[in-house]
C-alpha cells in the first residue's frame, strides 16, 4: 500500500491565495511543489491529499494527487530570511474548485478519523495506515457521488462542464 500524506493549506497565511488556487483548478496543472513535514518517509508514487483549513467555511479536501519527485530542501514558503523547509514535487490527480462544487468536508474527516489532526499543524504529515484505508474509502465514495462535477481531473460547476 502506498503511503498517504496530508497537505495543509490555510489561505489566510499561505503564499497560495484563493484566487491563485482557483486559477490552478481552472487551467489545470501537471506539477507543483508543496511543503512536506514527514519528508524522510516520502517516496515517489505516494499519495497526497490537500486539506483547506479553517477558518474557511468551506474547509476540506481540495486536491488529491501523488508525489513525483524526491523531497528537497528549499527556502521557506513564508519568505522569512534564513528559514528553510522540505518540499516534494507532486502531480494532482484531482483538483476541486471548492467555490463551485461540494468537497469532502473537514467535519466528515474529523468524524471518521478523530485521532488525526486535520485542521492545522504541519503540512505534509504521514497519515497512519488505519486512517489511510478509511480516507481512501471515503475518497472513492466522494468521487462516485460527485462524478457529475468532474471534467477529467478538475471538479468545477456542472454549468461550466456542460459548456
Amino acid at each position: 500500500m502506498k503511503k498517504v500524506f496530508v497537505l495543509q493549506w490555510n489561505p489566510v497565511i499561505s503564499d497560495t491565495s484563493e484566487d491563485y488556487f482557483a486559477k490552478i483548478v481552472e487551467k489545470g496543472t501537471s506539477r507543483f511543489g508543496w511543503e512536506i513535514h514527514d519528508w524522510k518517509e516520502a517516496e515517489i508514487g505516494d499519495l497526497v491529499y490537500m486539506v483547506k483549513c479553517r477558518p474557511a467555511p468551506d474547509a476540506g479536501i481540495v486536491m488529491q494527487g501523488h508525489i513525483t519527485g524526491k523531497p528537497f530542501l528549499g527556502p521557506h514558503w513564508s519568505g522569512k530570511r534564513g528559514l528553510r523547509t522540505h518540499y516534494a514535487c507532486m502531480s494532482p490527480d484531482y483538483l476541486i474548485n471548492h467555490d463551485e462544487c461540494p468537497i469532502l468536508s473537514l467535519e466528515e474527516l474529523e468524524a471518521a478519523m478523530p485521532d488525526f489532526q486535520w485542521d492545522g499543524g504541519h503540512s505534509g504529515r504521514l497519515l497512519p495506515v488505519k486512517e489511510s484505508i478509511i480516507l481512501e474509502r471515503m475518497w472513492l465514495e466522494y468521487l462516485e457521488s460527485h462524478k457529475e462535477y468532474f471534467d477529467g481531473m478538475r471538479a468545477r460547476s456542472r454549468k461550466k462542464i456542460k459548456q
